[in-house]
């Protein structure tokens, strides 16, 4: 059987940034990824480069920053008031929200948007919320270990 849309499908692989040999992130054949290809649990363009293919088949490929998590925007690094991270009796946590850690930020929609702490100051919390991976062009090496209907 080979990779359609609405399709399971489970897949090893390393992701590495373009011009970095270091594995950012990884799944084995023992613990693979799966996913249903075309419901947009994957970039399109990953799932571009599977559409076709079978299963035991390895792939390398790149996917540029445009098409995977975008250019790094400078205007989603922002300071925030400290007091906007104060709890329900008015005090901060700094065992939650300190240099280095990922928050998630109540939004307008409900949904939450995780955040980078970059700084905390006496008055302020500098954050980055652009992805990780924002500005980066992606690699993968990836194997297809399974591929079956969705049902």
């Amino acid at each position: 059987m080979k990779v359609n849309n609405n399709c399971i499908v489970e897949v090893a692989y390393k992701l590495n940034f373009v011009g970095d040999e270091d594995v950012i992130e990884s799944f084995s054949e023992r613990n693979p990824l799966e996913f249903i290809v075309g419901m947009g649990e994957m970039l399109p363009a990953f799932e571009e480069q599977l559409i076709g293919k079978s299963v035991g088949e390895s792939l390398e490929f790149v996917i540029e920053k445009q098409n995977a998590f975008g250019e790094f925007n400078d205007d989603l690094v922002k300071n925030l008031p400290i007091d906007t991270f104060y709890d329900e009796l008015g005090k901060f946590n700094a065992d939650i929200v300190k240099e280095g850690a990922v928050i998630t930020l109540d939004t307008e929609d409900g949904e939450g948007q995780d955040a980078y702490v970059l700084e905390v100051a006496d008055d302020e919390v500098l954050l980055d919320l652009n992805h990780p991976f924002a500005g980066e062009d992606i690699h993968y090496e990836l194997m297809i270990l399974s591929v079956r209907l969705s049902e």
